[in-house]
């Protein structure tokens, strides 16, 4: 009789390093991997790192309806439920070592079983830096922290519309065939995933020293203290006016 995969003996007595778990996704995974699943030994939970980053989840991830099922099971004993299961870190995995202290670093990667990456950007446009650094960089380096534990095991969670239906090991070495963005530069024919990065890393530097040419910054400013006066706010505001 084929056997069948059971969650709760999986997770049973393991550890799980949850990135990106304060989003929109991460959050009701969070909330119900605790809920669900209470024999879990713990879960390391990176919010972005602030001067409390406990007082971040308490006080502003911790109250949303998202963790109303939690709150539901586990009533007045929630508090002490999550003080031994819950184990809040600050950190960005933009950062090299997840942004985390060596020390801290070295404990959680000793103690973790697999991470759980969530962190992404969840929008399709976003500035080519932003998204060059949180879903390219980022990636990097949770492969890297990865590669730290004992036995090294990464579930990484898309953006969004991941719908397989073909299971087992499936490796993304298929050639890119038809167009891609350097298709023709520097006479490439085949896709160099380096090189799409290296492209990019180029186009953000030219972007930002361009807009930083003054005749450039004129023009962007006048337009900005017309926008904010038909906002209604103040035109001399610094830091509206900031080009970043």
């Amino acid at each position: 009789m084929k056997a069948t995969f059971s969650p709760s003996a999986a997770l049973a007595g393991r550890t799980l390093f949850v990135l990106g778990g304060t989003g929109f996704l991460g959050k009701v995974y969070v909330s119900m991997l605790l809920e669900r699943f209470p024999e879990i030994a713990r879960v390391y939970l990176m919010v972005r790192s602030t001067a409390d980053s406990g007082a971040r989840f308490r006080d502003v991830i911790l109250p949303s309806p998202a963790f109303d099922p939690l709150r539901a099971r586990q009533g007045e004993g929630l508090e002490a439920f999550l003080a031994r299961k819950l184990v809040v870190v600050g950190g960005d995995i933009a950062e090299e070592n997840l942004g985390l202290p060596e020390d801290e670093a070295a404990r959680i990667a000793e103690d973790v079983d697999v991470i759980v990456n969530c962190a992404g950007l969840v929008v399709f446009n976003p500035p080519l830096e932003s998204a060059l650094k949180t879903n390219v960089t980022g990636i990097r380096n949770v492969l890297a922290f990865a590669h730290r534990l004992k036995r090294p095991a990464l579930v990484h969670v898309s953006t969004c519309y991941v719908a397989g239906n073909r299971s087992g090991p499936r490796r993304e070495d298929e050639p890119v065939v038809g167009a891609f963005p350097r298709r023709g530069a520097d006479g490439a024919d085949a896709f160099d995933l380096e090189a799409e990065i290296r492209g990019c890393e180029r186009l953000v530097a030219r972007v930002r020293e361009d807009a930083h040419e003054p005749a450039l910054v004129v023009g962007f400013r006048r337009a900005a203290r017309a926008r904010l006066l038909e906002e209604a706010r103040d035109p001399d505001d610094d830091k509206a006016l900031r080009l970043g």
